[in-house]
């Protein structure tokens, strides 16, 4: 089935999902990072096979198994859509990417000690950070002519402020700004982490979801010379709009990382996805490539649409076109929204958004809006915004 095949809001609803569950029935949830599609023929398909066959015993460990064919996959979709050569033995299935943060963090760092995240960052990782004990060393993006981008000097910001990080924790391509970092930009952050033998995590969790002509470039192949000390995170979750399944994927650099990691993190805490979460990836990264396509043409239309909207209602506001995922990260400090843009646009629009002050400190006046919706919502969106911010003005 399509991505673009029409579904109301009363289907949305009856999901009982986060994003249409969190607000009010009258409120459009544009904020959780879900999106309102049909998931793809292929997945549907080796699900309903699953069950059809009573597939729910436990999964084969070992070389024989969903296990070992999600780890070879994985391998196949590195070279094939990245170039990027690896090896199936040197990863680690685990259940979802936040889950395989928080046992880095655990592997590689130590209650108290710092990791170094830029700012704005995905609100999970500061939760991941308090409830792992670890202290937020954030390096926060410059604001520039052509939206945030990277630091340019990590290491003085870190300097001034006396702080010596144990582990870098990227988010590339980068949520909630849509960022796709170059070489150039993170050139810096890795002499960094080498300099002071960090751990890096990149969680690559968004490398699907790239608008021409940019491309991702996964983190160690970016920087080979680096590579040893990286941990890859990635799964079809985001991609492909199964998050409730349940499935991720971490590539460790080295076998000496590898080792580190299971020498801190029991596999049994990592538990094991479902083997309809397994079928489910399989389906995605073999088989639904064109459904990737066309959503990605439907992405890229509108997010077009939503930023042209907000900047004629209220012309104060900025917005950062994103060069990635499908969230739009909005500055609207100038336009001085009365009880702050999250508040406004829920009581005002009924609109819930991602508020910037959940992203790390100092981001209060900016919202993150997930635009991944039917043509149907987003004009509902789009006049419920122009209505209320030209109203509010």
């Amino acid at each position: 089935m399509s991505p673009l095949a029409p579904m109301s809001l009363e289907a949305l609803k009856d999901k009982h999902n986060a994003k249409w569950s969190t607000f009010a029935p009258d409120v459009l949830g544009m904020g959780i990072a879900e999106m309102d599609y049909h998931l793809a023929a292929p997945i549907r398909a080796r699900l309903a096979a699953l069950l059809d066959a009573e597939r729910t015993g436990y999964p084969m460990r070992g070389p024989v198994g969903p296990m070992a064919d999600v780890a070879a996959s994985f391998a196949r979709r590195m070279a094939q859509r990245f170039g990027w050569a690896v090896e199936p033995g040197d990863t680690q299935l685990c259940v979802d990417v936040l889950q395989a943060i928080a046992a880095c963090l655990t592997a590689y760092s130590d209650p108290g000690e710092g990791i170094l995240i830029q700012t704005p960052c995905y609100p999970a990782f500061l939760i991941a950070l308090d409830q792992g004990q670890r202290a937020l060393h954030d390096v926060p993006m410059r604001d520039t002519p052509d939206g945030p981008r990277a630091d340019p000097d990590p290491a003085a910001t870190l300097a001034a402020r006396g702080l010596k990080p144990r582990v870098l924790l990227l988010c590339h391509p980068h949520n909630p700004t849509g960022r796709v970092f170059t070489r150039e930009e993170l050139a810096p952050y890795i002499r960094l982490a080498e300099a002071e033998d960090m751990v890096i995590i990149s969680d690559e969790i968004h490398a699907d979801l790239v608008f021409a002509p940019h491309a991702h470039q996964p983190l160690a192949q970016m920087f080979p010379e680096a590579a040893a000390r990286i941990v890859t995170l990635y799964s079809a979750t985001k991609s492909f709009n199964t998050p409730g399944l349940r499935c991720g994927i971490m590539h460790f650099g080295s076998a000496d990382l590898m080792a580190r990691f299971k020498a801190r993190v029991p596999e049994v805490l990592l538990g094991l996805p479902s083997v309809g979460a397994m079928e489910a990836t399989l389906a995605a990264w073999e088989e639904c490539d064109d459904w990737l396509a066309a959503l990605m043409e439907r992405l890229g239309a509108q997010r077009q649409q939503l930023a042209e909207a907000l900047t004629r209602a209220e012309p104060r506001l900025r917005c950062f076109l994103p060069e990635s995922t499908y969230f739009l990260w909005v500055d609207a400090r100038a336009a001085d929204l009365p009880g702050g843009p999250a508040r406004f646009l829920l009581e005002r629009a009924r609109v819930g958004v991602n508020d910037g002050a959940q992203c790390g400190p100092g981001w209060d006046g900016y919202v993150r809006f997930n635009y991944a919706t039917t043509p149907a919502l987003m004009d509902d969106l789009c006049a419920r915004l122009t209505r209320a911010l030209t109203e509010g003005r």
